[in-house]
């Protein structure tokens, strides 16, 4: 079996320290963040998309209801939550192309 290149396990490295990183600096994100407490990548996904899926909806009933002067803040906690989104959708697929497996989310 071929071994890989010293260059190849750097990347290597580079991109779990990466990914942990990324991991590390969502789960501070969550409200109920504990930093003695170890959760697994998927325990963190799962509640960042739970609480997406609340912010969601808090956005939404906001909006619903909101005077002018609040909707600026609205917007700018509407892209919070965009940023969030998207930040989620990267580790998945980091995750993925990590050929980590990730069970179904009951949240979504």
């Amino acid at each position: 079996k071929k071994k890989p290149s010293p260059q190849n396990r750097i990347w290597e490295k580079e991109r779990r320290e990466r990914l942990n990183k990324s991991f590390e600096d969502l789960q501070r994100l969550l409200p109920d963040h504990d930093p003695n407490a170890t959760l697994t990548k998927i325990e963190i996904l799962q509640k960042a998309i739970e609480l997406i899926g609340k912010l969601q909806t808090k956005i939404k009933d906001l909006i619903d209801e909101c005077h002018d002067p609040l909707k600026e803040h609205v917007h700018e906690q509407d892209n919070r939550l965009q940023k969030l989104l998207a930040r989620n959708d990267e580790l998945m697929g980091l995750l993925r192309k990590a050929k980590v497996a990730i069970p179904p989310c009951k949240y979504t």
